[in-house]
């Protein structure tokens, strides 16, 4: 008999061939190992990994020779292989992860995670939903009870587009206008600033000049490291580096005692006229009319 059981080892397997004979007594034993040549002997030690084939009998001093006994010896010393399908990149969607484990010998018994150094977990499969950088940690065991060395991998997953603000203000400008757009990704981070001035194509930057007067539409919008494009923001920009214009017309002399209307026209094409108003020598006129009643030179503002 031996002491091989039906087991696999993790370590070199040490046989012991054990044999009786109540008679004559035991004259010799002998084993082959995987079919090679017969050898005398009762102990012998299996290095090599895998299923091997151990041949054995024995022969009694009265010449009586033993029908050959079969076992095998499995050995295995090495634990399994684990790897996961996720790549160094941003997921924009929950990440599906899966954890695939060989093992040439025992076979892979189980397969064990952590999601941010939770409690381990069974299993292959799993998702990850928040967003953020996750650490899974995972490892693998075989049949023949060797543990893997744990593995670590980063998943990180964006969701969410950047946001981008401006500097304009709900204003009108009396100078060319520098405008500044700021981007801001909690995750992945900014890859890139895109703006549009009055339906143009698109260019990339974050800053720029409008020196032209007028109402002005400005488009921009952000995309982040991992793909995710914000939704366009409008902003309008109002320019005017122009003063109003008055046109009047005021006869020059008057004779004394006379009145009229202080009417004129004032004009403004773009921002429109804030406030009008008309002096009498240095004095602010209310009524919109002036009567001459002295003698002398009045300035009309």
């Amino acid at each position: 008999v031996s002491n091989i059981e039906d087991q696999w080892y993790t370590e070199a397997a040490n046989v012991e061939l054990t044999a009786t004979d109540d008679l004559s007594g035991v004259k010799g034993t002998y084993y082959s190992i995987d079919g090679a040549d017969f050898t005398e002997g009762t102990s012998f030690t299996i290095e090599k990994e895998g299923t091997h084939t151990v041949t054995f009998y024995s022969v009694d001093n009265a010449g009586n020779t033993e029908v050959k006994n079969t076992v095998e010896v499995k050995v295995d010393k090495t634990a399994p292989t684990t790897v996961s399908n996720i790549e160094d990149q941003w997921y924009t969607e929950a990440a599906n992860v899966e954890l695939t484990a060989t093992d040439e010998l025992s076979g892979v018994k189980a397969t064990y995670y952590s999601i941010d150094g939770a409690e381990f977990s069974e299993g292959t499969s799993f998702t990850i939903e928040t967003e953020g950088i996750h650490t899974v940690t995972f490892y693998s065991i075989d049949n023949a009870g060797n543990i893997e060395d744990k593995h670590s991998v980063e998943i990180k997953t964006d969701k969410t587009g950047p946001v981008t603000v401006s500097n304009i203000e709900d204003q009108w400008y009396t100078e060319d206008v520098n405008v500044e757009l700021t981007a801001s990704d909690e995750q992945s981070g900014v890859k890139a600033t895109y703006y549009s001035i009055d339906g143009a194509v698109l260019t990339e930057g974050t800053s720029f000049t409008i020196a032209s007067e007028g109402i002005h539409s400005v488009a921009f919008n952000s995309v982040d490291n991992a793909g995710n494009m914000e939704d366009k923001n409008t902003v309008e920009v109002k320019v005017d580096k122009t003063a109003p214009t008055i046109k009047a017309d005021f006869p020059t002399e008057y004779a004394l005692g006379s009145s009229f209307n202080l009417n004129y026209d004032a004009a403004d094409n773009l921002s429109g006229i804030k406030e009008s108003f008309v002096e009498i020598n240095g004095v602010k006129n209310t009524t919109g009319k002036i009567t001459f009643d002295k003698p002398g030179v009045n300035t009309i503002k």
